[in-house]
């Protein structure tokens, strides 16, 4: 249908498809209210009728005029108008509070989603991690190395040969194997090491712009003495980045006329023209080498028992120490087999030209510290019920030692089901998947998944919400979109994602830091929470509204206010309540409970008794107050007994003296209403826990119960606005009136604590964890 055909006005925007979940909820809910109130307008309406309600203050009026009044007042407290207001208020102000955690909300639905994430998603490098590297060993030739040092000083640190105890002042940053190995890998980099200032304390720490991965090397290649320049003196012929389905990066440079590579490296064949750089994942490297470079220089074949060898012996056990390993492999080329430098041959064709046939150079591992903080927040989650998925590039056995660390994995936990290579999700091959339900029964089951690709988090996503499930995905790439995209939270990183990932994502982390999910979480849970608050609150509002005027026109009484009086209370001294309840604190035990199912409604079962049964009280108090109070001025309470009145009264003086005592006695539960829906906002904090704890937590609500008080007052006491716009009298009301009003919110405090004793029962009987 077009949206001329929609029924809508074409000049202006509609905002229907913008309506988050919670607001369709608000939305049906207010709806059925509506429906409701209509039917009870119509019942009073007849009933009025029926037994020829007057209207006390003008008695010669018809019934019918009178009771339209009645069921135009009625209607206004049945409807709950603030609602929708406050819900966007709350939205709205927690995605504000959210900045101050780390995370900028780009959809305001997922705020009220984060509540529900049964399931985060989660990338290692720079998110668990620090990102920032430092290289603590390397292997060439057969030897193993240690480099010392932290952070990126490359005057800090140096090589040393592992397992030998060197000479005081002596290393072995000359070795060929060190500095081919570096040089080489140094060609395959594209970041670069630079002083920074501190413009407020003037102090400089070298900082890197680039790749994370890289850093490491261009520190170690500082360290070892290789000059700051040297990549100058090399021409760059072509360059294939790293990319998902390459696992390496690959570089081709000019070496023609070099005997060697550098001052000390490994020797170049003769009529060498080119030097062929790879640097990635280790399998993928050494699976396309047929030589490798020994400690003395010499090249020799690769086996496929000494690939085994190299894979078991050093790719494993630097894996098993949760260091990232990449090898460098070079290939010496004297007639190029293709045009490097033609636009017309693809990047595909080049890299299938020159990745194999190479020489094994050597490899770096470097470790990359966990952020401070994720192990606390991983426990935190699985306290909330809320799994913690790893989706890793990094070998396997890297990615296993990296999630023990931060306690993903558990000593408990079996491996072989934990902890999945990415390959198993598409053994035929990179574009063949497995069925739905065997990616289901694997994704159900496994919370590391290493060597993954960006089409890997896809299918991983599609099959946890196949489940059920409401996914939180990280990603900070372009090829990481459709996966954000898909999630039902997508998590786009603010430092390293590109702007293609934010867009597509619901939420970006200004600090990359994965406890900032966690506590984003808890944020959602707890803004979630306090709309269920104010929403209850509000509802039991309006059932004591309708319920006291239903009572009136019921057992023929005056009726208590007016529909501008409820109008009033609604909107002035009810809203900024509601409004502070929407931003009452999470409860200390909100990341105890489950996530809150996807489709649950927002008001539920054991929400609706406690609304209903708070909703009586409150009647119940405010019609005690308003018998007393009619008692006490007119010496009378029903409708008919104050027309007699009148009708045997003389004089004018005397007919207005009885519409005074009324408009007295309708102040006196006007104000003793406000004091107990102040009341009633302080209990409704909590549906379990007694009004007394943290009572003084939520500074916005002293604030708001503060201004309640000043519009009532403001209300009752000013003169022309509260005798001829309003209808109120507090100047006349005496000292009697202002005490008895305070009987109200006593009893109320007081039945409304009582009642929560049934509410946790219905808790517990609706299996909600208090």
């Amino acid at each position: 249908m077009s949206h001329g055909q929609s029924g809508g006005c074409a000049c202006l925007p509609s905002s229907a498809e913008n309506k988050t979940p919670l607001q369709e909820n608000i939305g049906s809910l207010g709806a059925r209210i509506g429906v409701l109130a209509i039917l009870i307008c119509g019942v009073v309406f007849l009933i009025g009728l029926l037994i020829k309600t007057k209207d006390p203050e003008y008695p010669d009026n018809p019934s019918w005029i009178y009771m339209i009044l009645i069921a135009v007042t009625l209607a206004v407290a049945a409807i709950p108008e603030g609602i929708p207001l406050c819900v966007t208020i709350s939205l709205a102000i927690g995605c504000q509070e959210m900045v101050a955690k780390n995370v900028q909300v780009r959809k305001i639905a997922a705020v009220e989603t984060l509540g529900s994430a049964s399931v985060i998603c989660s990338d290692k490098t720079g998110t668990l991690t620090e990102g920032k590297m430092t290289m603590t060993k390397m292997w060439s030739g057969g030897l193993e190395y240690n480099v010392t040092g932290q952070g990126f000083d490359p005057t800090k640190g140096a090589v040393f040969r592992a397992g030998v105890v060197a000479a005081p002042g002596s290393n072995s940053n000359r070795e060929l194997g060190v500095r081919s190995t570096l040089l080489a890998a140094l060609l395959c980099c594209d970041t670069q090491l630079f002083l920074e200032e501190d413009p407020s304390t003037g102090e400089r720490t070298w900082q890197y712009r680039g790749n994370s991965s890289e850093a490491p090397i261009v520190v170690a290649a500082r360290k070892v003495g290789l000059p700051e320049d040297i990549v100058s003196q090399y021409r760059r012929i072509l360059t294939i980045p790293f990319s998902s389905s390459r696992k390496m990066m690959l570089t081709v440079t000019e070496v023609a006329g070099r005997t060697h590579l550098c001052e000390g490296g490994m020797a170049l064949p003769p009529m060498t023209r080119s030097f062929t750089v790879c640097k990635g994942a280790p399998n993928w490297i050494i699976q396309n080498c047929s030589s490798i470079l020994r400690a003395d220089g010499s090249i020799d074949p690769l086996s496929e028992a000494e690939k085994q060898q190299i894979n078991t012996q050093v790719v494993d056990a630097y894996s098993d120490l949760a260091l990232r390993v990449l090898a460098v492999a070079v290939g010496c080329i004297q007639q190029p087999p293709l045009d490097l430098e033609s636009e017309d041959i693809s990047v595909d064709q080049k890299f299938e030209a020159l990745k194999s046939g190479l020489t094994l150079c050597g490899m770096v591992a470097s470790m990359d510290p966990d952020r401070e903080g994720v192990q606390e927040s991983v426990l935190a989650a699985r306290g909330a019920g809320i799994r913690v998925v790893m989706i890793t590039g990094d070998y396997l056995k890297t990615a296993i030692a990296i999630a023990r660390r931060v306690d993903i994995l558990q000593d408990h936990d079996s491996l072989t089901d934990s902890a999945v290579d990415c390959n198993m999700l598409r053994p035929a091959g990179d574009d063949q998947y497995l069925c739905d339900e065997k990616i289901d029964d694997m994704t159900s089951r496994v919370r590391v998944f290493a060597r993954a690709k960006p089409a890997d988090k896809l299918e991983i996503v599609k099959s946890l919400q196949r489940q059920g499930l409401v996914c939180a995905m990280t990603g900070d790439g372009v090829n990481d979109a459709p996966a954000l995209h898909e999630a039902r939270i997508g998590v786009a990183m603010g430092l390293q994602g590109t702007e293609v990932a934010k867009g597509a994502a619901e939420m970006v982390l200004t600090d990359d830091n994965f406890t900032s999910i966690v506590k984003a979480v808890e944020k959602g849970r707890a803004i979630y929470a306090g709309i269920q608050k104010f929403v209850a609150f509000i509802m039991s509002v309006h059932i004591a509204e309708v319920i006291q005027i239903f009572f009136c026109v019921v057992v023929s009484m005056p009726l208590m206010r007016t529909p501008l009086q409820i109008l009033f209370l609604i909107l002035v001294t009810d809203l900024p309540p509601s409004i502070a309840l929407g931003m009452e604190p999470g409860e200390r035990n909100i990341l105890e409970q489950p996530p809150r199912p996807k489709e649950e409604p927002i008001v539920l079962g054991w929400m609706w008794i406690s609304i209903c049964l708070n909703g009586l009280i409150l009647s119940v108090v405010i019609i005690g107050v308003y018998v007393v109070s009619l008692q006490h001025y007119l010496g009378v309470v029903f409708l008919s007994d104050i027309l007699e009145k009148k009708k045997g009264t003389p004089s004018e003086a005397e007919i207005h003296d009885i519409d005074m005592n009324l408009s007295k006695a309708r102040t006196v539960a006007f104000i003793s209403l406000v004091f107990c829906e102040n009341v009633r906002a302080y209990i409704c904090r909590s549906f379990s826990e007694p009004v007394w704890v943290d009572l003084c937590t939520n500074s916005v609500m002293q604030r708001a119960v503060l201004m309640a008080q000043v519009a009532m007052l403001c209300a009752v006491l000013i003169p022309f606005f509260s005798t001829d716009i309003l209808g109120l009298d507090g100047l006349h009301i005496g000292w009697w009136g202002w005490l008895f009003s305070l009987v109200g919110p006593a009893a109320t405090l007081v039945l409304c604590e009582l009642s929560k004793l049934l509410t946790k029962w219905q808790m517990k009987r609706f299996s909600v964890v208090v």
